[in-house]
């Protein structure tokens, strides 16, 4: 019983740790839609921190959670363009750049 309880902890703090946020506390310096013409869309991010501090971070439609969630999330890159706050992304799934799904702007 205790081996399994130990494979399945090892199990779920791997798995989380594959997933989680890209960066924190980063700024938002340019927003752009990709060359391909799907509903796909890029930030590149200045400053903050984690592995995809000072990069460009993709948010593909595959990734989507609804019809309107990249729209939110792309009207969120923009505004936080256009006021200069600090915004938080995250990959829900992984750590890769060109996967995000989730943005939130702070203060």
């Amino acid at each position: 019983m205790k081996k399994q309880t130990l494979f399945v902890a090892f199990f779920l703090i791997s798995n989380t740790s594959l997933a989680g946020e890209l960066v924190k506390e980063a700024t938002v310096s340019k927003l752009g839609n990709t060359s391909n013409g799907s509903p796909d869309f890029y930030v590149r991010v200045t400053g903050g921190s984690g592995v995809c501090a000072n990069s460009l971070i993709k948010f593909p439609e595959s990734k989507k959670a609804s019809d309107d969630s990249n729209h939110q999330a792309m009207s969120i890159a923009l505004t936080a363009l256009a006021i200069g706050k600090k915004v938080r992304i995250v990959n829900f799934e992984d750590d890769h750049c060109h996967g995000a799904n989730f943005i939130e702007i702070s203060q």
